[in-house]
C-alpha cells in the first residue's frame, strides 16, 4: 500500500522528507502535532546500528558479487562492499514488519520532536537522568546520580525491542532548534484485549515548566488513537506528584478516582490519581 510521506537520512544524520511542508527535516500538514509515517527505512542503517536487527539474524545466504564496479555493490548493498544479500519473501516480510513498527514511532511539533533513541543519545541521556535526581529522581527510582551509559545502552535496547514488539512505545524528547534531548514520553502497558494503554513522561530538570510535558503527552495520544488505534490512554500519578497530576489536568484528561495502593515507589505502595483520555 502507497503511502503519503518519503523520508530518507543524509549524511549529517538528520531527516529530510518530501511532503506539504518543512519543519527542520520533517514534515507536517499543520503547525500542530502531527503523526506521520516514514515510507522508506535505511534498512542498513538498522540492521548495523541496531543490537535487535543483526546481519546475521536476517541474511539467508550472501556471495561475492563478481564483476561489478565497488561504487554499484556500494550502492546495492549498504552492509558492506561486495556482498549481496538474498533475502527469502517470508523472512523479507517479518523484517519490513519490524521496521514499519519501529519507524512509524515518529512525531513532530513545532517545537520537539518526539522519536526513538539512537546510539548517539546516551551522553545526553545520561547528562539529563543525573541532572534530574531532586525532581524526576524523587518519583522515579532509577533516576540517580550514579546512572551510568551502560543502564542507558541498556535502555534503549529494551526501548527497540518493545517498539518492535509492538508491547510499548517509549521515546525520546528532543527539541527541534539544536536536538537537545528535553525528556521521554511512553505509551506502555498495552492491554490488548481492552484496547487501552497508559502513558508516561518525564522531563529534564533545567526544562520543566515550560509546557514540554503536556505537549508531549497530546502528541503521543494522538499517536496512539489514530496509529495504535487505542480506546482509552490512562495516566495514573502518585497522589502526591502534583507537577505530574497538573499535566494530566492541563491535558484535559478526566479524573477518575484514587486508586489505593495502585503504584509501588521506592519499594512502598502508594495511593495514585488515574485520568484518562479517550478518542473525541
Amino acid at each position: 500500500m502507497s503511502r503519503p510521506w518519503r523520508a530518507r537520512q543524509n549524511a549529517s544524520n538528520s531527516w529530510t522528507c518530501s511532503g506539504d511542508s518543512m519543519l527542520n527535516g520533517f514534515t507536517s500538514h499543520s503547525p500542530q502535532s502531527t503523526v506521520f509515517r516514514k515510507t522508506t527505512w535505511n534498512i542498513g542503517r538498522c540492521l548495523i546500528n541496531s543490537s535487535l536487527l543483526s546481519p546475521s539474524w536476517v541474511c539467508i545466504s550472501s556471495r561475492p558479487i563478481k564483476s561489478q564496479p565497488a561504487s554499484a555493490a556500494t550502492s546495492a548493498n549498504p552492509i558492506g562492499i561486495g556482498f549481496r544479500f538474498i533475502l527469502r519473501k517470508h523472512v523479507l516480510n517479518f523484517l519490513l514488519k519490524l521496521i514499519d513498527r519501529v519507524s512509524l514511532m515518529f512525531v513532530a511539533t513545532p517545537d520537539f520532536v518526539l522519536r526513538p533513541f539512537e546510539k548517539s543519545d546516551v551522553e545526553s541521556f545520561v547528562a539529563a537522568v543525573r541532572e534530574s535526581v531532586s525532581t524526576v529522581g524523587a518519583w522515579m527510582p532509577w533516576c540517580t546520580r550514579t546512572y551510568s551509559p551502560d543502564e542507558a545502552k541498556t535502555w534503549f535496547d529494551l526501548c527497540a525491542y518493545n517498539i518492535a514488539a509492538n508491547v510499548a512505545y517509549d521515546v525520546g524528547m528532543f527539541c527541534v532548534n539544536g536536538g537537545l534531548l528535553l525528556g521521554g514520553v511512553s505509551i506502555n502497558q498495552l492491554n490488548r484485549q481492552h484496547n487501552f494503554g497508559n502513558i508516561g513522561y518525564w522531563v529534564r530538570q533545567s526544562q520543566q515548566k515550560k509546557g514540554y510535558a503536556s505537549r508531549a503527552v497530546s502528541a503521543i495520544a494522538s499517536f496512539g488513537f489514530m496509529e495504535l488505534k487505542l480506546t482509552r490512554l490512562e495516566i495514573v500519578a502518585a497522589v502526591n506528584n502534583v507537577p505530574s497530576r497538573r499535566v494530566a489536568e492541563k491535558v484535559k484528561a478526566s479524573f477518575e478516582c484514587i486508586a489505593r495502593n495502585r503504584l509501588i515507589i521506592f519499594g512502598k505502595p502508594c495511593d495514585a490519581a488515574v485520568y484518562s483520555l479517550v478518542p473525541t
